[in-house]
């Protein structure tokens, strides 16, 4: 009986190694959030961006992608809302995704994201195995 006691804690401690702490997590999405906030810019920029255009008062929607940081180590990419002017980029660029009445849209965020994605993965998994030794 002494043996499955022993193993089962030595079970449990190898498990709790492979769960990751709020800073290791934190540590992981901001693997993952560099390579979709690389393809969102990239997509955006390839799409959308107007060469020439004065951006001294507003970003262009390509320059304005960002993150915040949540609670527990996650965080949210998206655009930033223009802090002289109040222009919301996230708004232009649902626009330009999904389109209006005689405009149809190009799919252009949705098409980096689902691109992004399988990448993003792959970049976490590494910090994670780093972190945490991979379950080795």
């Amino acid at each position: 009986m002494e043996d499955l006691e022993q193993q089962m804690n030595d079970w449990l401690r190898k498990v709790k190694r492979l769960n990751p702490t709020t800073q290791q997590k934190a540590a992981m999405t901001e693997a993952g959030v560099k390579v979709l906030e690389d393809n969102l810019e990239s997509s955006t920029r390839s799409k959308h961006y107007q060469s020439g255009r004065k951006t001294d008062k507003v970003k262009h929607l390509a320059d304005s992608v960002s993150h915040v940081d949540e609670v527990g180590g996650s965080k949210i990419v998206g655009y930033e809302t223009a802090k002289v002017s109040g222009i919301n980029h996230a708004r232009i660029a649902r626009l330009l995704n999904d389109g209006w009445k005689g405009h149809p849209g190009d799919k252009f965020h949705d098409t980096a994201i689902h691109e992004s994605t399988p990448k993003a993965f792959i970049a976490e998994k590494e910090v994670y195995d780093r972190l945490t030794g991979g379950g080795k």
